[in-house]
């Protein structure tokens, strides 16, 4: 026998049950974001400064909207003032960033 799951069943219920379904699914599936002390961020921050400087490429993690992500590229500005920190073109707050690894090659 072939059980479609919840499939089945999506097609007696109203879209608003469908959408607090999803809603629901999706709430299920995020991340929490990990507490990071004051020597881990003192490291991303002598990380993401030393390869600004030296013009090194950097896989950045960061936490986004219950999602982890990453990015690789070069830093090009870091802005405490302004809470920004752009890797080619992408801004990302500094408060979202996770970890920094600084990458082999230009």
């Amino acid at each position: 026998m072939d059980d479609r799951g919840s499939k089945k069943w999506s097609a007696m219920m109203l879209p608003e049950h469908i959408k607090m379904l999803k809603e629901v699914q999706r709430e299920y599936y995020l991340e929490e974001k990990p507490a990071l002390d004051e020597q881990q961020l003192e490291e991303i921050n002598f990380k993401l400064t030393l390869a600004q400087k030296d013009h090194l490429l950097v896989d950045v993690k960061y936490y986004i909207s219950g999602e982890f992500k990453h990015i690789k590229g070069h830093v090009d500005t870091i802005d405490y003032t302004n809470r920004y920190i752009r890797i080619d073109n992408n801004k990302l707050e500094p408060t979202n960033i996770i970890e920094v690894l600084i990458t082999s090659g230009t």
